[in-house]
């Protein structure tokens, strides 16, 4: 199935919310971790449709975020002063430059969603959207439409929530035992199948859960073993150095622990990745939060160890 998401610079158009561009939030990484967020998927095309004066610095900002980042991407990115009329794909997914929280996963679930229109959210702040067709309303790029269809209005980590059947029982081969939350499917491999899954803060029993995203593959899990055992976790603490780790840490806690209920009483998940706060605990949930589209070094740093090792064999 072919993708194209199309990221849209809302101080380009006419939209009931008024942005200026020196009026966006945060600094041009804002603009770039939009970007990274949707390349990160690795479906298809991705096109960001901005004044054409802004085209070569929107570039050159998403080039150094990765690069600072260590991030590598397969899809294209294409920069476009009008958004197409007609495309070439199966599925369009629509989102805001000014939305670098819609993060990978969510995007992932846009595209598979079985809906014909898909938006996650509230309307009025611009949320992602999936059209399950291969045309664009160019007239109304702030209300995306197709024919006669309207958007419908789901909230994110209620209606996205469901995992398909197919994926609930490879995901249960992978553990050798039955899941003991309801989970999300946060990363996939190109052929479809399940690699990370995504947990919520408590199982079903109300026990905490500290580790939000989980390794499944059986593949990196035994070659991430392989370099683990070979005293990859002394080598990369090193490299990194705690400041860097405690960091990542942090962001790890602070998403998890965004999606508690500020009323929530009682036993709370703790720790970051792999529930610890210093130095590295376990190679795979680094690497899971990173295929996730986390911003983790070490979970980079153990994709560029797999990476050479593909290279090698």
């Amino acid at each position: 199935m072919s993708v194209l998401a199309m990221l849209f610079d809302p101080a380009g158009f006419d939209h009931p919310v008024d942005l200026a561009p020196t009026d966006r939030w945060g600094a041009t990484t804002v603009r770039a971790a939009a970007v990274t967020n949707v390349l990160a998927m690795g479906l298809g095309e991705v096109v960001v449709v901005s004044d054409r004066s802004a085209h070569a610095d929107l570039r050159g900002e998403v080039e150094a975020f990765n690069r600072i980042h260590r991030r590598r991407f397969a899809s294209p990115l294409t920069t476009a002063a009008v958004p197409p009329v007609t495309v070439d794909a199966s599925r369009v997914l629509v989102g805001w430059l000014d939305q670098p929280t819609a993060a990978p996963a969510l995007w992932h679930r846009l595209h598979l969603a079985d809906l014909p229109v898909v938006s996650a959210g509230v309307m009025t702040q611009r949320a992602p959207m999936a059209l399950a067709a291969p045309r664009w309303d160019a007239g109304a790029p702030g209300v995306p439409i197709l024919g006669d269809t309207v958007a419908v209005e789901l909230d994110v980590w209620a209606s996205f929530q469901r995992t398909p059947t197919r994926d609930g029982a490879y995901v249960r081969e992978c553990l050798g035992r039955e899941p003991r939350a309801a989970f999300t499917i946060a990363a996939r491999r190109c052929d479809g199948r399940p690699t990370v899954i995504e947990n919520p803060p408590f199982l079903d029993d109300g026990t905490p859960m500290p580790t939000r995203f989980w390794l499944v593959d059986p593949d990196y899990n035994r070659r991430i073993g392989t370099i683990e055992a070979s005293g990859a976790i002394d080598v990369v603490e090193a490299a990194l150095g705690l400041e860097v780790l405690a960091e990542a840490h942090d962001r790890y806690a602070a998403q998890r622990d965004g999606a508690i209920a500020d009323d929530h009483e009682g036993p709370r998940p703790t720790g970051g990745v792999g529930g610890t706060r210093v130095g590295v605990k376990c190679l795979h949930t680094h690497y899971a939060w990173y295929l996730a589209g986390g911003e983790d070094p070490v979970g980079a740093w153990v994709h560029e160890q797999l990476s050479g090792g593909e290279e090698n064999e």
